[in-house]
Order: structure tokens, then C-alpha cells, then sequence
């Protein structure tokens, strides 16, 4: 007797075969009729539908045999599965490898033996069809097909095995998959490529109170009844999940407010969802109710807003005696003298830094932070703050290089936030560096956008702090650390700043080598005549001493009165003051001023409520309003004439330098409103009115040209689809035109198919800014008076 050899293939042919979770299972009649079937068929005795084990041959079904197995090593079967093809074998004791098998020389007397191999999972063989007799005879090839059939028949039904058990997998992994999605707090909504709602949760049921009988199988846009009752800006939803859901690479985080059944804050999170082989299924939209963490983010914020405002008043005087001291207006100072007022001007410095972190915090995270984008001499920034930062660079003998293109095009930012960038940057790479140390800045033009890097030879940053280093409060723990100090608020101020101008930041450091801070700046759109900011002084060719200008401090504060009349009087200045808003009236009614510095908490009326009364008269709305104020920041109303606003503690040379500014600005320009709805119109022009700008209207394109070629004008606010020509046509009309190529140009659009795509276009034709209705009023009339030159 010869024993079958194992298949080559033997071990993945096993896993087959337990994957049909098969063996030892009760009879079926399914399998039993085919066999039954095989014996009429064939004429003979014995039929079975065997499975070779791995130490056995097991019987699914079985005609002929008073046994359910036999041993694999004296199996027939175990010789068949070997090869594809039907194996025969006509008289098995003139064959050398049966002759003497146990089961042909006793029960059952196997004579004549057919089987055709039984296919499993992936193909592999994994038992028989057999046909026994127990006297010799041939197999026709009419019989061999009759066979191959019966067996394919078999082998369907053992392979709906599989089927059926993996439809029962399923369905127990749709199940677990259900009860997680129910189970967690988020709201889950999955929507496919054709934007078709396919699934949600119990939790999207109850925060949106809707059913799924409701929604699921509906398009997006089928549904706008339910996004109109239950968000407070829906067309920004519709617009966003319009726009996503064929979206196979976007994930995106966003908050979004809720009005029905409830109000909420929601945070809106959507990914894309594939297949583990890759195959795009949809995008999912996973909504939390954040309201109570946002309030608490807004008490947390609003608390440390209030703190650092109150810790202002006490560290102007301290700050501000100090240096007039320091200056020798109190007389001179011995050395010991000198040296003691150093130290607490040094650490009120310290303070002031400190709190200016804190309220830049604030301000960022309750979203209050708005830039006045033009464009920006990078260079020029960049060599600012080095000549700044020069002397304490020198003093631990470091040296710096600077190299920034010649040829770099101006980039698109907030100068005064972007010297905070870079300032900030420098300032870490001197504290960090020990002395001898090597500091550079380097600017580049790299994938459309200027990249600026500042590198350093100091200690290096481990990669485990690396990741968090642009987390707020964190400090990296070193010996280094500790001696420098500091709120480990700045690199997170930083890449939020970024941010907000469409940049990135990123770090690469080396233990004990150095690091290198880097970020990108897009570049300011390109003009006949890009007017680029640079460092300036004062108004050009203006004095900063006009004696005969009169300016009123408005301040109950006597210290800090007197603190900024000395500031004052110190270039020439006339100074008078008041006490309280009602004193204040009652000088400018009787003696006008030129210009007026305004604390805004006073005694009785606020500073306020005096701002609006100034600029709603007629005598006294021309006269510029400095506010002087801890609470410089809330300074936003559109009702208010504002030019201009400065923290406290006061800092002399910026004090000075705003009110000649202020007070030799040229008087405010005119505006061409170019819009074609008369109530957009009338409302643009009554708020630009109230705040001292003489305004223009025309309804189309045609009459708005024709305006700017009789008039001069100092600003455009232009809507894009107007009547005869549209808003493009005349934007890039104005721009080819020599003469009025430099006029700043604001866009407008309420149209949902021109918001996403028209920001690019109209910045590339030159638009100072693109804003879409409806607008923040109060922010429009504050980039207004940047570009008009009235901050």
C-alpha cells in the first residue's frame, strides 16, 4: 500500500477547509440527496462526499459505509485531491498502491473507486465526490462528466457554508458596529459621493430630532427644510457639505451653532471613509455639542482678559515714572539710583510682556484678532527687528546674518503682527544660544509662497519636545529653561499668528547642534504700483513739536494724566486735562482740541458713551480720538468716530509718534459704494457717514467707472454681480488704468456660487480684500480706515 503524499499546498488547504466550519456538523439532506443521486446514477453501492483531514477522511454524506471516517493514511480520497481532474481507479487490486489497503482486502471490498475533487475557499482542494463499487469496471467519459457535475453540485453547497457564515459575521459586525455608534455622545452621519445620506446614529436622532426614516436614502439638497429650522447659518453648512462630500482626501474640523430643538455650539468634524483596500465609500460628519466647553473656554478667556486689564493701571505709573526718571526729567540719579530704577524697569517690562501674552491668548482663542492685510517689505520687517534685538544679541557676543532677497516680492500681512513673529523668533534664538553663539534669518521664495527661517547654535530641542512646543504654557525642561524664563505662551501666539495669515510653521532641531524656526507668508497680489509699508517714523515731512496744537487728556487717573502731559508737553505739545466725560464736554464745547487721548472707564459717563456724543456732533466729529486704555480692545463699535487705540501701560515713542500721525493725517477720503441693492447701498453709506467718511453711489459697472474717471476717490467697495458689467470686468479695468490702479479696492459678494471660487481671482486682479455679505460692519469700517490711511 503506498499512503498519499501531503499537497504542497497542504497547510493553506486545511485553513480552507476549518474555514468552512463543516467538519463534524449533523447530516444534511442537501448533500445526502446528491449522494443518493450518484448511486441510481452510477449503479453503485457507495456514494460519499468525503473531507480529507488533516489525520482523516470525514463523511459529510455517506451511502454504502456504516462508518462517518476512516483513517487518511488508507484514504482513496487522499490520492484524488491531489490533481484537478476525476481520479479512477478500475480494479484497485491490480493496482500496487491499493492492493493491499485494509478496504480492499476486508469491509468494504473497494473494487472499482471515481472521485472528483471538491473545491473550498481560494480553490484548494479539500475532499471528494466519490463513486464506489465493489467489482471492477471503467468510468465512460459520459459518466466522468456526470460526475464532474455532481461534485460541482456538491461543491455549491459547501461553499454556501462559507457564505452563510459569513453573512452571519456580518451581520454580527453590523450589529457591534451599530451599538458602538449609538453607544458614543457624538452625532454620526455618513454621506456617500452622490452626497446621499446612507447612515447615522441614535445620537444624530436625538440632537437634530430627526428619524432615519426621515432622512436616510435623501440627498443633502432634498433636505434644506431640516438645515434651514435647525442651524443658525445654514447656507455655510450647505455650501461646506456640498462641497465635501465627494471629497476623497479633506478632513476638516470646524464649530457651528444650532438653534432647533435646542441651542448649541456644535464642533463639526468630517473625514473621508474608504475600504481597507482603498475604495472610496463617503465622508463622515461627526457632530459634538461643545457648549459648555466653549462657554467655559469664553469664562476662562474673558477672566484672564479682565485680570491682565486690571494689572494695566497700576504698571503704566510704575512703568511710565520710571522712565521719565530714567530720562533725567526728575533730576539726575547717582549710580546706585540708576541701577535700582533699571531693575524695576526691567521687570515692569517683564510684567508688560507678560500680560501682553496673556491678553494675545485671549484675544485668539475668543476670535478677536483681525488683521490689517496689505503688502509688506519682508526685508525691511526682517531688519527692523535685528537692528532692535542687536544690542542684547551683542552683549552675549553673538553674531547674526541676515539675508533676504533683494528681489523678494512683498508678502501679504499685518506689519505690526509680523514684527511680532519675527521678534518673537529672534528674541527665543538669542535667549537660547549661549553666548559666542551663532544666530541667522534667511528668507527664500519657495512653492509660490516667501519662507522665512530662523536658526540658531543653542542647546536643540529633544523630538519628544518638539511636538508640543506650539502648545500654550508648554516649556521645554532644562537647566537653560529655567534661567531664561518665560510664560511659554510666545511659540504658540506665533503659530497661531501664522495661521491666521494663511502660513505654516514648522521646527527642525538637533540636541546640543542648534534649531531652526521656519514659516510662510503668502506674497501680496501684484499691481501696476504695489505699494509696499516700510518702518516710518511720523508723517512724512511733518514736525513732531507744532506748538500750537492743543490736545486734551481725558483721564481720572491723576498719575497717569500727568504721566502722559509730561510725554506730551515734552515735544511741544499743549496739554490740557480733564477728569470725567462731563468736564471734557464742557472744553470741547468752549475750546475745541486738536486731538483728544480718551481712557474709557471714568467716573460717571464712560468713555464710551463721551466717544459717541463726539462723533455724532457736528462741531466735534472731526476731531481725532486717541483712546488711552487697559481696555483698548473693545474698542469696535461702528457707532464710534475712533482713529486709533493704545494699550496701557503707555509706551513714550509710540505714544508720540501716534498723535503726530493722527494729527497730520490728511482728512478722510473719499468712497465710491459700487452696489446695485439700494438697501445694501443706503446701509454701507449711513455707517460710512457715521464715521466721518463722504461717500458715493453707483448702482452698475458703468456708472462706477464713470464716477472714478470725474472724481478722485480713496477707496472702492464693490460688489461682483452688478448690472450691464459685472464687478470683475470693472475691477480689472480699474487696475490696467495707470491713474487709478493704486485706488484700494474691496470686494463684495452675497453670491454662494462666487464665494468659494472668486477670493483667488479678484486678490490675483489686485482687490485689497474679498469680504462676503453678510459682512461684520464694524470690521469692514476698520480695514477701511487701514487702507484709507484713517487708523
Amino acid at each position: 500500500m503506498t499512503e498519499a503524499p501531503l499537497p504542497t499546498n497542504e497547510r493553506a488547504r486545511l485553513a480552507a477547509l476549518r474555514a468552512l466550519h463543516i467538519l463534524d456538523t449533523p447530516p444534511e439532506e442537501r448533500f445526502d440527496r446528491i449522494t443518493r443521486i450518484a448511486t441510481r446514477l452510477f449503479d453503485v453501492p457507495i456514494a460519499v462526499v468525503t473531507l480529507v483531514d488533516v489525520n482523516r477522511q470525514w463523511f459529510k454524506s455517506c451511502i454504502g459505509l456504516p462508518d462517518d471516517e476512516t483513517p487518511r493514511s488508507i484514504s482513496f480520497c487522499a490520492h484524488a485531491i491531489l490533481n484537478d481532474d476525476v481520479f479512477v481507479i478500475p480494479d484497485a487490486t491490480l493496482d500496487p498502491r491499493f492492493r493491499d489497503n485494509p478496504l480492499v482486502t476486508d469491509e468494504p471490498y473497494i473494487r472499482f473507486y471515481a472521485g472528483q475533487p471538491l473545491k473550498g475557499p481560494g480553490g484548494h482542494n479539500i475532499g471528494t465526490l466519490c463513486v464506489i463499487d465493489r467489482r471492477p469496471r471503467t468510468l465512460s467519459s459520459a459518466d466522468r462528466q456526470s460526475l464532474v457535475d455532481l461534485a460541482q453540485w456538491a461543491e455549491n453547497e459547501l461553499n454556501s457554508v462559507e457564505l452563510n457564515e459569513a453573512l452571519v459575521i456580518q451581520r454580527e459586525s453590523e450589529a457591534r458596529i451599530r451599538a458602538i455608534m449609538d453607544a458614543t455622545s457624538e452625532a454620526i452621519l455618513l454621506v456617500n459621493p452622490d452626497r446621499y445620506l446612507v447612515a447615522l446614529n441614535h445620537r444624530f436622532s436625538e440632537l437634530f430630532a430627526v428619524t432615519a426614516e426621515d432622512v436616510l436614502g435623501h440627498k443633502f439638497e432634498d433636505l434644506q427644510s431640516y438645515v434651514e429650522r435647525i442651524f443658525a447659518d445654514p447656507a455655510a453648512l450647505r455650501a461646506r457639505l456640498n462641497g465635501t462630500a465627494a471629497d476623497a482626501r479633506t478632513t476638516f474640523t470646524e464649530f457651528l451653532v444650532q438653534t432647533w430643538p435646542a441651542p448649541r455650539e456644535l464642533k463639526l468634524y468630517s473625514t473621508p471613509v474608504r475600504t481597507s483596500d482603498g475604495r472610496y465609500l463617503g465622508r463622515l460628519y461627526v457632530f459634538s455639542d461643545v457648549t459648555r466647553e466653549r462657554e467655559v473656554d469664553r469664562m476662562k478667556t474673558e477672566f484672564v482678559s479682565v485680570v491682565s486689564h486690571e494689572l494695566r493701571t497700576p504698571l503704566t505709573s510704575i512703568k511710565g515714572f520710571t522712565d521719565l526718571m530714567l530720562d533725567g526729567d526728575a533730576g539726575p540719579l547717582n549710580d546706585e539710583q540708576e541701577e535700582y530704577l533699571a531693575i524695576i524697569k526691567r521687570n515692569a517690562d517683564r510684567l508688560v510682556a507678560l500680560i501682553n501674552d496673556l491678553l494675545d491668548i485671549s484675544r485668539i482663542e475668543s476670535g478677536r484678532v483681525q488683521l490689517a492685510l496689505q503688502a509688506v517689505d519682508l526685508g525691511a520687517v526682517v531688519q527692523e527687528v535685528a537692528e532692535t534685538l542687536r544690542p542684547q544679541i551683542e552683549a552675549k557676543s553673538q553674531t547674526l546674518s541676515v539675508d533676504v532677497p533683494a528681489d523678494l516680492p512683498p508678502v501679504l500681512a499685518d506689519r505690526d503682527r509680523l514684527v511680532q513673529i519675527v521678534t518673537n523668533l529672534l528674541s527665543n534664538a538669542y535667549k537660547y544660544t549661549l553666548a559666542g553663539g551663532r544666530l541667522a534669518i534667511a528668507a527664500t521664495h519657495t512653492d509660490g509662497v516667501a519662507r522665512l527661517a530662523v536658526s540658531d547654535t543653542g542647546a536643540g530641542i529633544a523630538p519628544e519636545d518638539q511636538a508640543k512646543l506650539f502648545t500654550p504654557f508648554h516649556r521645554v525642561d532644562s537647566s537653560l529653561t529655567r534661567e531664561v524664563g518665560g510664560t511659554g505662551l510666545g511659540l504658540s501666539i506665533v503659530k497661531s499668528l501664522v495661521e491666521l495669515h494663511g502660513g505654516h510653521i514648522e521646527v527642525t532641531s538637533q540636541v546640543g547642534v542648534g534649531s531652526t524656526f521656519s514659516f510662510t507668508l503668502p506674497f501680496a497680489p501684484v499691481t501696476s504700483s504695489a505699494e509696499v509699508t516700510r518702518p516710518v517714523a511720523g508723517p512724512p515731512g511733518a514736525p513732531l513739536t507744532p506748538a500750537t496744537q492743543t490736545i486734551l487728556v481725558v483721564e481720572d487717573d491723576p498719575s497717569i494724566a500727568q504721566l502722559i502731559r509730561l510725554h506730551l508737553e515734552r515735544v511741544g505739545y499743549t496739554v490740557v486735562t480733564a477728569g470725567s466725560a462731563e468736564e471734557a464736554l464742557d472744553i470741547t464745547r468752549t475750546q475745541p482740541p486738536d486731538l483728544i487721548t480718551l481712557d474709557l472707564q471714568l467716573p460717571g459717563m464712560d468713555g464710551l458713551s463721551l466717544a459717541e456724543i463726539l462723533a455724532a456732533a457736528d462741531d466735534t466729529r472731526h476731531i481725532p480720538i486717541l483712546v488711552v486704555s487697559a481696555f483698548h480692545d473693545a474698542v469696535n463699535g461702528p457707532q464710534l468716530g475712533m482713529v486709533k487705540a493704545l494699550p496701557k501701560p503707555i509706551d513714550q515713542e509710540q505714544l508720540v509718534a501716534t498723535v503726530a500721525r493722527l494729527l497730520h493725517a490728511s482728512q478722510r477720503r473719499r468712497i465710491l459704494v459700487v452696489e446695485d441693492t439700494a438697501d445694501i447701498a443706503d446701509l454701507l453709506k449711513r455707517t460710512l457717514e457715521a464715521h466721518g467718511f463722504e461717500v458715493r453711489l453707483a448702482a452698475d459697472g458703468i456708472q462706477a467707472l464713470d464716477q472714478v474717471q470725474r472724481e478722485e476717490f480713496g477707496l472702492l467697495l464693490l460688489d461682483l454681480r452688478l448690472p450691464g458689467i459685472d464687478g470683475f470686468t470693472v475691477l480689472e479695468t480699474l487696475k490696467r488704468d495707470p491713474a487709478t490702479a493704486d485706488i484700494p479696492v474691496i470686494v463684495m459678494t452675497g453670491s454662494e456660487s462666487l464665494k468659494t471660487g472668486a477670493r483667488a481671482r479678484v486678490l490675483a486682479l489686485g482687490a485689497a480684500d474679498f469680504v462676503t455679505k453678510p459682512f461684520d460692519l464694524a470690521a469692514l469700517v476698520e480695514e477701511i480706515q487701514t487702507l484709507t490711511g484713517e487708523e
